[in-house]
């Protein structure tokens, strides 16, 4: 199936790279890829696109796992709460003046097996704060993982406990701090206690979410260390001058980040007595008409094995 998948995608339109996974197929665009999955549904009745998907590593039989991750989309959106229009237009004007772009444009394109008509449109969860701390959370995985060979939190089991976290009134680093000792707490819990985490789909057919990782204790160990190492260092930043602060985010989130983040931070509080630009490796200067940006060296990217949510095998 996957390899039949594979042949066919071959040419498609803004394709870097195209690769074969053991249950998708990865398409790798400039600012994105994306991940095709072909399901097998079930026999109706049945949940709106619940079915099978295909497991197929390159040594070993094929295998079929359930799997309902419409469902899963469904309540996460139901689970998160909307941002108040303030934070949200607070947000709005920072993307601005970071000079993101949204890559997907309203009313553009939907690709599916089947053509369906375009959703009405949506309130913006991507601003909500649950969600943005999710990303920088994956941000801040990806750039610690770079340089090791364990697997990583899978995506899925990240997602559903940052939609558990409640909204965190003092600001985006205050919800990544709560979701981060979240988190962490369950980590901890299932070290001391020797019990498997095992968060489930809340959408039948109730998949594991964790029937991938962690493979071992080390996996929940580097982990707990990197979310204490998290914690500690968004305290220190609160106690720090904005040199310092772009230090430690450096270290967090990356270069392109920080400096993209710091510098809208400083012009929303012109008239201020504070710095009014920053320039890489020398701090802040009083004269930014006199700075040409330099270029923010990308943040690595993680060499760790692709982590794959699978959700558990079909009784024979």
């Amino acid at each position: 199936m996957l390899d039949e998948l594979f042949a066919a995608f071959k040419g498609f339109p803004d394709v870097q790279e195209i690769e074969r996974c053991t249950r998708c197929i990865q398409l790798k665009f400039a600012f994105m890829h994306l991940d095709v999955t072909p399901m097998d549904p079930y026999r109706e009745p049945r949940p709106l696109r619940c079915g099978v998907i295909y497991h197929s590593p390159d040594d070993g039989d094929d295998l079929l796992f359930p799997a309902n991750p419409y469902g899963f989309a469904d309540w996460f959106r139901k689970q998160i709460v909307l941002p108040s229009r303030a934070f949200r237009d607070h947000v709005m004007a920072m993307r601005s003046n970071m000079g993101n772009k949204d890559r997907l444009v309203t009313n553009s394109i939907m690709a599916d097996s089947d053509i369906d008509a375009l959703p009405a449109p949506r309130n913006p969860l991507r601003d909500a704060s649950q969600v943005i701390a999710l990303k920088l959370m994956k941000r801040y995985l990806n750039l610690r993982y770079a340089k090791r060979s364990l697997r990583r939190p899978i995506s899925i089991y990240l997602s559903k406990i940052a939609a558990l976290v409640p909204p965190n009134e003092n600001g985006l680093c205050a919800q990544l701090e709560s979701y981060a000792l979240d988190l962490e707490r369950r980590v901890h819990t299932s070290m001391v206690t020797g019990v498997p985490l095992d968060e489930k789909n809340p959408a039948p057919p109730h998949e594991d979410f964790n029937d991938r990782w962690p493979t071992s204790n080390e996996d929940l160990r580097v982990f707990r260390d990197d979310l204490r190492h998290l914690v500690a260092e968004l305290a220190r930043a609160r106690s720090s001058n904005f040199t310092d602060v772009r230090k430690v985010f450096d270290d967090l989130f990356g270069e392109r980040v920080s400096e993209k983040a710091v510098r809208s931070y400083l012009d929303s509080h012109r008239g201020l007595s504070i710095p009014s630009a920053f320039e890489p490796a020398k701090g802040f200067v009083a004269a930014p008409a006199l700075l040409t940006p330099a270029a923010a060296k990308a943040a690595p990217i993680s060499k760790a094995p692709a982590h794959h949510f699978h959700s558990g095998r079909l009784p024979k």
